[in-house]
């Protein structure tokens, strides 16, 4: 079984996903261990076998199904977990409108509140109930959304760039009619349209994190060297799952034990504990 399509988001709290459904039913996001039956959301270390943004099925208690279809135990600071906390539809047994008649009503009732405040599509607005939010949506922003901005090739924001570039990502502070204020990592209390952002996918945002850790220590990501201190993943074949062992050349492609031992590796096995620019036992001293 590969990633799980169709996981759809209902919920986040400050960028992270709280609550998700998943064929018809709800799951809530636990901590600690995974168990049979959960969902597992890759939050590190992508990888070809598992990808970051992506859902998995958690198989057995502490075991998933990656994209190869193999069985590998789960590295817990890798993931979040959501468990099953109901079913998506009615539980009583009364008759219950179709998803296109509650579709449709939901549309009816919002385009005549959007008549009653004076939003319209030739205010930049546009009315959408079937999907996540896009640039150019309207509703379904809230405050402490995490967003970006977006920008067509050739156009500018209504106030102006100010500090802000192009697709910086920033943090929604406050929401007025026509008006929305973020605060972006270069300038504060930003005025954007709202028709000029989009919200952040937990995807996006599991990437970026990624991309920046490896960044803050000026590398790409998996961009592994000689002399990292690094944990395996998964058994090597001759070292366990859990163990910490020394990257032996650049590229990952074999690896020191703690006997000095050396083995063949691969990119996937291994999550960096320390780089090898910060370890005290390769620096020279000084007087």
């Amino acid at each position: 079984m590969a990633k799980l399509n169709g996981v759809k988001t209902l919920d986040m709290v400050n960028g992270e996903i709280t609550k998700v459904e998943y064929n018809g039913a709800v799951y809530e996001k636990v901590d600690g261990k995974a168990q049979a039956g959960d969902i597992g959301l890759r939050i590190r270390s992508d990888a070809s076998w598992a990808n970051i943004g992506s859902f998995y099925l958690v198989v057995r208690d502490g075991v998933y199904s990656d994209n190869g279809g193999f069985e590998p135990y789960i590295e817990v600071s890798q993931w979040h977990f959501f468990r099953k906390v109901a079913d998506a539809s009615a539980a009583n047994q009364s008759p219950t409108p179709s998803t296109d008649a509650l579709t449709d009503r939901v549309s009816t009732l919002e385009q005549r509140v959007d008549k009653l405040e004076g939003k319209t599509e030739s205010d930049g607005f546009k009315l959408v109930t079937d999907r996540e939010p896009k640039a150019g949506d309207f509703a379904k922003f809230s405050e402490g959304d995490t967003v970006k901005l977006v920008i067509k090739e050739g156009k500018r924001p209504h106030y102006g760039y100010g500090l802000v570039d192009n697709g910086e990502i920033g943090t929604i502070r406050e929401i007025r009619k026509d008006l929305i204020k973020v605060d972006f990592p270069s300038q504060s209390g930003w005025s954007a349209k709202p028709n000029e952002l989009e919200k952040v996918s937990a995807e996006e945002l599991a990437k970026q994190a990624e991309t920046a850790r490896w960044a803050s220590i000026g590398r790409k990501p998996n961009e592994f060297k000689k002399g990292d201190i690094v944990r395996l993943n998964q058994d090597s074949g001759a070292n366990y799952k859990g163990e910490i062992v020394e990257i032996a050349q650049d590229g990952a492609d074999s690896y020191f034990d703690e006997n000095g031992d050396r083995y063949a590796g691969a990119l996937h096995w291994f999550e960096l504990i320390t780089p090898v620019e910060q370890r005290f036992d390769k620096t020279e001293a000084t007087a």
